[in-house]
């Protein structure tokens, strides 16, 4: 395993606002009392690979913070970053970062899927996005 970088090479996301981290929150706690779907706001780890075993996983998340890692987000985040774009992501959880990930990832895909289409559909159509513009 190679090593993890110091949290100082940690990205300033829009979280990192009083604003935006409020407007989220609100966001989090609208879709709790609607369609009681617990959303976690916080730093998700992204990297140029799988993480797929306990430890790493547990490295990650002293080291940044993170509630969750995942390789998915870490180009568009990076050239946001870079281009000094506001940027974030919704993600869901689909495996434990772990060594059952693909049973995990299997087992959970369809109903995480099922769960974030309407609070996407909530967040565009429902007028949310335009908090973030």
């Amino acid at each position: 395993m190679g090593k993890i970088p110091s949290g100082d090479d940690e990205s300033h996301t829009v979280i990192s606002d009083p604003f935006y981290k409020e407007a989220f929150l609100e966001f989090s706690n609208h879709i709790q009392d609607t369609m009681t779907i617990n959303i976690r706001i916080g730093n998700v780890v992204c990297g140029e690979k799988d993480v797929k075993n306990r430890q790493l996983r547990q490295e990650l998340h002293e080291n940044f913070n993170g509630l969750v890692c995942n390789w998915e987000t870490f180009a568009v985040l990076s050239v946001a970053s870079l281009n000094k774009v506001k940027a974030f992501s919704f993600r869901v959880i689909s495996d434990l970062a772990d060594e059952d990930m693909k049973v995990s990832f299997d087992a959970n895909c369809k109903p995480a899927l099922q769960k974030m289409f309407p609070v996407l559909k909530e967040f565009i159509f429902g007028g949310w996005i335009q908090k973030f513009c």
